[in-house]
């Protein structure tokens, strides 16, 4: 099971952008990327430079949990539109709704994403498609519920291939 399961983590990594920096060529674009982490996200250098060298990361780490979150939400639901006009004057309000569900999930002081977990009415069903993001039922229970204090960190939340755009947009690397 666990040999299927890092399979599948390479997998995630090979489509992944943090997957260029595991190259030794790209070393100062991963010393310069663990320096911001640690900058902004009081990461520790150490971890986050191993994590980065030798891609240990699981498909939830890379989207982040918000994202995870809202394509289960998204997918939960079943598809009635018929005709792809009706796909297309729905492709608004469903961007609007991923929208304001991403601000509501990240926004700790309104409940974020144990108020969302909360208010399942199938936690089941929802425990079960996380997995699919390789995410085991007992850690997303214990961090959705703030259980013994463990909650989703910001880096968790907002996922690594995302810090990783952010920090190319901000110019911390150039090309």
């Amino acid at each position: 099971m666990q040999t299927k399961q890092r399979g599948q983590s390479q997998k995630s990594m090979e489509k992944s952008i943090i997957y260029g920096l595991m190259d030794e060529e790209r070393s100062s674009f991963r010393k310069g990327f663990v320096r911001y982490l640690y900058s902004k996200y009081n990461i520790n250098p150490s971890t986050s430079y191993a994590k980065l060298k030798q891609g240990r990361f699981r498909r939830w780490e890379l989207m982040g949990i918000i994202a995870c979150v809202v394509e289960y939400d998204r997918f939960k639901k079943p598809k009635t539109s018929c005709t792809i006009m009706d796909d297309y004057a729905g492709f608004v309000p469903a961007i609007a709704l991923s929208l304001e569900l991403r601000e509501q999930l990240d926004n700790q002081e309104t409940g974020g994403i144990a108020l969302y977990y909360k208010s399942l009415k199938n936690k089941s069903d929802f425990i079960q498609y996380m997995k699919k993001y390789e995410i085991g039922a007992e850690t997303m229970r214990r961090k959705c519920t703030g259980a013994l204090g463990a909650c989703f960190s910001e880096v968790e939340m907002k996922g690594w291939e995302n810090i990783y755009r952010e920090y190319l947009v901000l110019g911390g690397a150039t090309l």
